[in-house]
């Protein structure tokens, strides 16, 4: 038998497709023949152990297949995220985020996109805001002002409904809260119980670039309040049309107006406004009767146009009017606080038209028309306006008897009386005095007298008379002679209300001896 050598041997070996551990194969060193076990080779290549995959929390896994054919997925990107290799040849794995629109159209939620760390800016409460955390729901809400349902808070323009051939026609039951500062050249119409407002008049304003009628008010309720407006080449207001409703102007700055406007509704309030700059006409009311306006803590710092009217009445009648704490400054000559009807025309019968405490600097003149004897106003504490002062004074002009026909009967005193001052009164020549004022007044009577008796000595008492019976507790006595004077002074005070009037009487204590008054000086106040 012939040795075969070892590759001899390999060439007729059978094949055989597994291994075990224990299994060897031939491994030659410095030509000595060594067997070697499967297990020893796999521990010194370190092969110890299985390949599996990791797939724990519902991940997929890379490696797919069973051994010893196994597969390892590709990493592919997906919504915001993308896969690439790198010149390293490792996988490159990247977020696509981005901020949406343009850089003016608010502040970026991502604060660095290019960053190792992507940081998105936080929420954070400004004045007014409350920002909470509910479950997965961040709640952003107004802490301060209380809103309604039927708010629509106005952030930007086309917040506003949209507006058809420049006007924007707001709806009925809506309060539109401003905030942020807007501007359009497009007019407002008010609907019915509608109110543009905001938090606050000097950080939020409405600004009017047009030319025309900055609000019109139909019917129901308007209402501006707590806002800054500006409307340098328009008017402010216009309420010709008015026939039901109320008008309500509360806590605005008008930073720039050119014309106020008319003021036609049925009711009127105007309170706490304040004009920087005004360069044409004021208020004005149409021929509408029965209306009711009030004003109340009216500043302008400047008024310019030498031909404005502040409140020009027209011809319209008014129920309540009251114009009071208006504060105007650097007005120039040619302007006029207010105009209206003389006789009192503009107020219906019985009403009053209160102004008083206002306070006018530079040209402005304070009445066109309007008289401060006009019973129908009452006028205090104006610069500007003397105040309303109801008086009368009236003297006997020479020597007169009166005839007493019966002891302890008072008589009207005799004589021609001459009036030297009256106002919301009137005299007549026999002494009476009327008051002709609408409001009821606490009146102070004076008089003094100087008698004598006709003849004898005599005990003569004067009273003051009302409506023409004498107040009995009014009386003042003296006695005299026929060759003797005497003075007294009496001083009374009685309510007076319209056509109430006054007179000075006379009795004789005594007898029926005549009294001569030489002289009587009467005032009412």
């Amino acid at each position: 038998m012939s040795c075969r050598t070892i590759p001899e041997q390999l060439a007729v070996a059978l094949g055989k497709s597994t291994v075990n551990n224990s299994d060897t194969f031939p491994v030659v060193t410095n030509d000595t023949l060594y067997r070697v076990t499967i297990g020893d080779l796999s521990t010194s290549l370190g092969l110890t152990g299985a390949i599996t995959g990791l797939n724990g929390g519902g991940a997929a896994p890379l490696l797919t297949g069973v051994a010893p054919n196994y597969n390892i997925r590709g990493v592919a990107g997906s919504q915001g995220i993308s896969t690439s290799v790198n010149p390293s040849g490792s996988i490159t794995v990247s977020g696509q985020f981005n901020n949406a629109g343009n850089t003016s159209d608010g502040v970026e939620i991502i604060k660095n996109r290019t960053a190792a760390v992507i940081e998105f800016r936080r929420l954070y409460a400004g004045r007014g805001i409350a920002i909470t955390q509910e479950s997965d729901k961040i709640i952003i809400d107004n802490s301060e002002v209380a809103l309604s349902s039927n708010t629509r808070i106005i952030s930007e323009l086309s917040d506003f409904p949209t507006p058809v051939s420049g006007v924007i026609t707001l709806q009925d039951n809506i309060n539109y809260f401003l905030t942020n500062n807007i501007s359009t050249s497009n007019r407002f119409v008010f609907g019915s119980n509608t109110v543009i407002s905001s938090s606050d008049s000097f950080n939020t304003t409405l600004t009017y670039t047009g030319t025309g009628d900055m609000f019109t008010f139909s019917n129901g309720l308007a209402g501006v309040k707590e806002i800054g407006i500006s409307c340098a080449n328009g008017t402010f207001l216009n309420t010709s049309a008015v026939a039901v409703g109320n008008l309500l102007l509360r806590w605005i700055l008008l930073y720039q107006v050119k014309n106020l406007g008319s003021i036609n509704a049925p009711a009127t309030g105007i309170y706490n406004l304040f004009i920087q700059s005004h360069t044409g006409q004021g208020f004005t009311v149409g021929s509408v009767i029965n209306r009711r306006l009030n004003v109340d803590s009216f500043t302008v710092q400047s008024t310019t146009d030498a031909t404005s009217i502040f409140v020009d009445l027209n011809a319209a009648t008014f129920t309540s009017l009251n114009l009071i704490n208006i504060n105007i400054a650097n007005s120039v000559s040619g302007q006029k606080f207010l105009k209206g009807l003389a006789s009192g025309a503009n107020l219906v019968a019985g009403a009053i038209g209160f102004v008083d405490n206002n306070t006018i600097s530079g040209g402005m003149i304070g009445l066109d028309t309007i008289n401060v004897n006009d019973a129908s106003w009452d006028f205090g504490n104006n610069n500007k306006i003397s105040d309303t002062r109801p008086v009368a004074l009236s003297y006997l002009t020479s020597v007169a008897t009166t005839t007493m026909t019966t002891v302890n009967t008072p008589v009207v005193i005799s004589g021609a009386f001459t009036e030297a001052e009256a106002s919301l009164f009137t005299t007549n020549v026999n002494g009476r005095i009327t008051y002709n004022g609408i409001r009821e007044h606490g009146t102070d009577v004076t008089a003094s007298i100087t008698f004598q008796s006709a003849s004898g000595t005599n005990k003569y008492t004067f009273y003051v008379a009302k409506n023409g019976t004498i107040i009995a507790s009014s009386g003042v006595s003296q006695q005299v002679t026929a060759t003797t004077t005497a003075n007294i002074s009496i001083v009374w005070d009685l309510p007076l209300s319209t056509n109430d009037f006054v007179e000075m009487w006379v009795e004789n204590n005594d007898n029926s001896n005549n009294v001569v008054i030489e002289h009587i000086v009467c005032r009412a106040k």
